[in-house]
């Protein structure tokens, strides 16, 4: 036993020794993790080397040579990711627009520069990436470089029905507001930001009005990208629009082109639940069928085959670019250029040398990259795929060995492609959940069927364009074939993200978590029949540290100003487990509050029902209660008594039948633990028509005061005088100059004061005279607009304001 234990392990180091430029991937993303973390000079290197020169002396004095060069070869290898990383996050040139900053309140800039992309088209806008040339401000004009993203809206406000035609190439002059992308705005949303500095856009652009546009000149890109490259990618788009409509076009474009902006929420929500969304990431399969085509093309041309080679990376290089060189792409063609490199050298390839470097080229050319979910994706699934399916295939290779000898090749074809799925799920299923928030668990059924028809579709795909080339009436032909395909395709996935068990909501992964259970997974897979029972004690043991380290032992309240954009929204975890929400944010006709922003922040903490919600009467505050009642359960509502502004809340609480409960000024709410919530308004004696209250707990208290006027906060001062006295005041109305009496201020003399406004709102909130009003009376001011989420606990006497992150 122990000599088969022993043999199991040389041959696991006998592996390890083969790929080294695997191991020197994992080196060079050691290092980069090291090094975007620490911005340490260069000149910190010498003593370092220093020791590493005595060391590796001394071991190629007394030791083994080849350990020292390997050991030194590492080190440098860490060193190269280290400075690497480091040298692209920090420093950027002097002119970079990066390091110009935003566009102040009530002001504009003129941006010019050169459209580097085919722009996106919607009903209401354009958006594109511009090369950087000169930004003239009020005061200058400053030459400036670095990409930007621009986003060109409609003005509702004007008579402009047409929007420009824009091509890449062309030369033009904007006028609107820089700023930085939006980050992440609430805890555990997408940052925005950070994706688009992970691919070198600095800043986003925004014009207000198509005719603030004006096209200086037009071709103005390098030969390549304006006469090959763009017209190429044109011409597959169009030749798909052409013939193909709706979501089957858009699916298409994404299978070939890798082009996945008219892909509808809808279906690209049905593609998460069902686990297939890799099917729109172009990747491996599309460089197979590259090289296949370019195969079967030069064998009727009878090219030897030690000269196909030249034009296949060529044709696998264009296409990299053709789909726009995400990581996957990129990943998958420096793996078949160095297959075939290996196949026309006649060396034998090792795969997991292949992957390491493939991730070695990209990560030392753009560090970045390690960072992108895209790259973390696709090089995990194409490594869990070859990795955990060795090990099915030897768990299960009786029986797959039966099923081949007994005839039954096509149920060995189902089962192969089965475990294939399983392996990448394993591999991926904490990054999946980590960034959709969803563990789909149809996916294995569902990419079993959708994968072979996704193939059949993506080949036709490619037949479909290129026959467009000689004939477009051919085309049309091959066309409305991969129609009953793609519709096939498109129904099986809408009807299994259809069950309610198609996919369950989890937020429970982090990174430390997802380390663990990457350990966990290793230390299983990896493990012989003697060691097991003592692998599976250590597992045990890791996952009860996790539980144990991600407990909260503190009993404090939470409050959570939630960034919702120009609306209102507020969640109070109390410390005995109760959870409130005070209104629902906003809704317009692409954006709702509690779909987008709401329900996900509530399912990231972990939150499955709210004991309360209260609903102010301003359409800013009520605007995303009614999809809020409809889609998340809710043991009661408290509204003021009076008009509702949204009538559909009326609808919807008949609709689930929620308790609902209208109150007044004087009404207690006790929650128990020494918290309740005292109802300060509607006043209709007075004339204070809108529902205002102090939430308190032990000797915290915080006003929300939503709606409340100049008039209205008088009333409420001269009647309640010191009771108004509090921790922490939620202006009124975005900071209106209409809100926030010097009478009401004075009297709530609050430490804090928290404003909700929409960045660029059209009004400028908040107003100057608020702002000014709060720094008289010294309130600590902080804005959503400025900071995202803001985040406090208290223990019922002090305020802590949390930083999150």
């Amino acid at each position: 036993m122990k000599n088969k234990s022993g043999m199991v392990i040389i041959h696991q180091m006998e592996k390890l020794r083969v790929i080294p430029a695997f191991k020197s991937a994992i080196i060079l993303c050691t290092g980069i993790l090291f090094g975007a973390e620490f911005n340490l000079p260069l000149l910190y290197t010498i003593p370092f080397f220093f020791l590493i020169l005595c060391f590796g002396v001394y071991f190629n004095l007394y030791r083994r040579a080849d350990f020292t060069i390997q050991i030194l070869t590492f080190v440098v290898i860490f060193i190269i990711g280290f400075y690497r990383v480091n040298f692209t996050l920090n420093y950027l040139p002097e002119n970079s627009i990066a390091n110009i900053p935003d566009t102040r309140d009530r002001a504009s800039y003129e941006l010019i520069g050169t459209i580097t992309e085919l722009p996106f088209y919607d009903s209401t806008r354009i958006r594109f990436v511009l090369a950087s040339e000169t930004l003239v401000t009020s005061y200058d004009s400053i030459p400036v470089t670095g990409d930007v993203l621009v986003n060109i809206r409609k003005n509702i406000y004007s008579p402009e029905k047409v929007q420009p035609v824009l091509k890449p190439g062309d030369r033009i002059s904007m006028l609107g507001k820089l700023s930085e992308g939006f980050g992440e705005r609430n805890p555990g949303e997408f940052d925005y930001r950070r994706y688009l500095r992970l691919h070198d856009v600095y800043k986003v652009f925004y014009v207000f009005g198509y005719g603030k546009l004006k096209i200086i000149s037009h071709e103005n890109l390098d030969y390549f990208r304006q006469h090959i490259l763009y017209p190429a990618k044109e011409f597959a788009l169009n030749n798909i629009d052409r013939h193909l409509e709706g979501d089957k076009s858009a699916y298409l474009k994404g299978l070939v082109t890798g082009e996945r902006s008219d892909i509808s929420d809808e279906m690209k929500e049905a593609f998460i639940n069902t686990g297939v969304m890799h099917l729109i990431a172009v990747s491996g399969l599309n460089v197979a069928y590259i090289i296949i085509t370019i195969t079967l093309i030069l064998t009727l041309f009878r090219v030897p085959e030690k000269y196909r080679i030249y034009f296949m990376i060529p044709a696998l290089i264009f296409y990299c670019f053709f789909t726009g060189a995400p990581a996957s792409i990129v990943r998958a063609t420096i793996m078949g250029i160095l297959f075939l490199i290996a196949v026309n050298i006649q060396r034998k390839s090792n795969f997991y040398n292949i992957v390491g470097a493939s991730a070695l080229i990209i990560l030392i050319y753009e560090p970045k990259q390690l960072f992108d979910p895209g790259f973390i994706l696709s090089f995990c699934a194409v490594i869990s795929m070859v990795f955990f399916y060795e090990r099915f295939e030897n768990i299960f290779k009786n029986q797959l060995d039966k099923l081949q000898q007994s005839g039954k090749q096509y149920l060995r074809v189902i089962v192969v492609m089965f475990l294939t799925t399983l392996a990448a799920q394993v591999g991926t299923l904490p990054i999946t959940a980590l960034y959709f928030g969803k563990i789909s668990i149809i996916s294995l059924l569902a990419n079993l069927v959708v994968v072979p028809f996704a193939n059949f579709a993506l080949a036709i795909g490619f037949f479909q364009i290129l026959t467009g080339i000689v004939s477009d009436y051919l085309s049309s032909i091959i066309a409305a074939t991969n129609n009953i395909l793609l519709t096939a395709q498109l129904e099986f996935i809408h009807w299994c993200a259809s069950f309610d068990f198609a996919y369950v909501d989890f937020f429970g992964f982090n990174i430390f978590n997802t380390i663990i259970y990457f350990v966990c997974i290793l230390l299983l897979f990896t493990s012989t029949r003697q060691k097991l029972p003592f692998r599976f004690t250590l597992i045990i043991l890791l996952a009860l540290s996790v539980l144990l380290v991600e407990s909260d032992f503190k009993h404090e309240t939470t409050i959570t100003v939630i960034d919702v954009g120009h609306g209102n929204c507020t969640l109070i975890q109390t410390a005995n487990g109760q959870n409130i929400l005070v209104d629902a944010g906003t809704r317009t006709k692409t954006y709702n509050s509690s779909e987008r922003t709401i329900i996900p922040l509530l399912k990231r903490n972990g939150i499955e029902k709210l004991d309360l919600l209260l609903i102010s009467n301003e359409k800013n505050s009520q605007g995303g209660a009614s999809y809020l009642i409809r889609n998340f359960k809710i043991d009661r509502i408290i509204q003021s008594v009076g008009i509702t502004e949204d009538y559909t809340i009326d609808e919807a609480v008949s609709e689930v039948n929620i308790t609902r409960d209208f109150v007044r000024a004087g009404d207690l709410i006790n929650l128990g633990n020494n918290t309740s919530i005292y109802i300060l308004s509607p006043l209709f004696d007075e004339g204070v028509v809108v529902l205002s209250f102090i939430f308190k707990t032990g000797d915290f208290s915080m006003i929300f005061a939503e709606g409340i006027t100049d008039k209205d906060g008088k009333i409420l001062a001269l009647k309640y005088g010191q009771l108004l006295s509090s921790g922490i005041l939620k202006i009124s109305s975005h900071g209106s100059a209409e809100s926030s009496s010097a009478e009401f201020l004075l009297e709530t003399m609050p430490q804090i004061s928290v404003i909700q406004s929409g960045k660029f709102n059209r009004k400028d909130l908040p107003s100057v005279e608020v702002i000014s009003k709060l720094n008289a009376i010294n309130s600590f001011i902080k804005r959503t607009d400025i900071e995202g989420a803001l985040i406090f606990t208290t223990d019922g006497e002090t305020i802590k304001p949390v930083s999150w992150r």
